[in-house]
């Protein structure tokens, strides 16, 4: 529904916007009550002009047993496909096998079954930030999410259960302790034109471990989630995915206090 939308059992109040999610209310009637404001989803994060993918593995619906996404996934079976919920259409499949099994508790399971890693297509470019939103239940060293591409290389890896590191640009700084639990939500980020002050981010759990205006690069590639590319063993994902988005642009500081907020709700935080 469009506004402007007169309230018809009193008229002095009216509506206006494009839709129901931008109303503003003018008048002083009171026939109407102004709705709750609708909550905030990652989908929110995707303008028109950008690019990128938001896979959610807490919702079953979009989760497949096939890469063609027909069938729809059951509990404890092996996940070839994952619907990409930020409308961009980049589909996350597992080109090879095993796939990492889903389970109703929100998440994909790439521990003990040496699962392959879902293929975005999405390519990122120059200005880009990663979020991965996981558990870590293994000593097993792997890789949350990277590019296919070649150094400067993009990742963010688990060091086993305390720690997490962010590949920058070819640099790999590792942070570990009381800021990595078992569940954790990790942003990294590249914004070479220091649009929201900063160039290098690397943030868990709500802290920014690195934030910096040095200038830096990485390589464009194909993004995979739950490796870099090839799934060589070391480096294929040894944790519980519950959420993984990516987009090709520098997150504002409130843009990423709101996801911060969706995910740690959702992992439980």
């Amino acid at each position: 529904m469009s506004g402007p939308l007169i309230n018809l059992r009193d008229a002095r109040r009216i509506w206006v916007g494009q839709s129901e999610a931008q109303r503003f209310w003018v008048g002083s009637g009171s026939g109407w009550s102004k709705p709750a404001d609708e909550a905030f989803s990652p989908k929110d994060l995707f303008l028109p002009s950008d690019d990128g993918f938001w896979y959610d593995f807490t919702d079953g619906a979009s989760v497949f047993q096939d890469a063609g996404r027909s069938s729809a996934v059951a509990n404890g079976q092996e996940a070839y496909g994952i619907q990409d919920k930020s409308q961009k259409g980049h589909h996350g499949v597992v080109t090879g096998g095993p796939a990492p099994r889903w389970y109703t508790a929100g998440y994909v399971d790439f521990l003990g079954n040496n699962a392959q890693q879902y293929v975005s297509g999405f390519v990122n470019g120059p200005t880009s930030t990663m979020v991965m939103a996981y558990r870590s239940t293994s000593s097993v060293n792997g890789v949350l999410s990277g590019s296919s591409a070649t150094n400067p290389r993009w990742y963010v890896q688990q060091r086993g259960t305390l720690t997490v590191r962010f590949g920058l640009g070819g640099a790999n700084h590792e942070y570990n302790g009381n800021n990595h639990t078992l569940g954790n939500v990790v942003m990294m980020g590249y914004d070479p034109a220091n649009t929201h002050g900063w160039r290098q981010l690397g943030r868990l759990n709500g802290v920014d471990h690195i934030r910096s205006t040095d200038a830096t690069s990485i390589t464009n590639g194909n993004i995979h989630v739950g490796a870099t590319s090839g799934g060589a063993v070391g480096y294929q994902c040894a944790a519980q995915m519950v959420h993984a988005l990516c987009i090709n642009r520098a997150l504002t500081d409130a843009e990423m206090a709101s996801l911060d907020s969706y995910l740690n709700t959702a992992m439980g935080l």
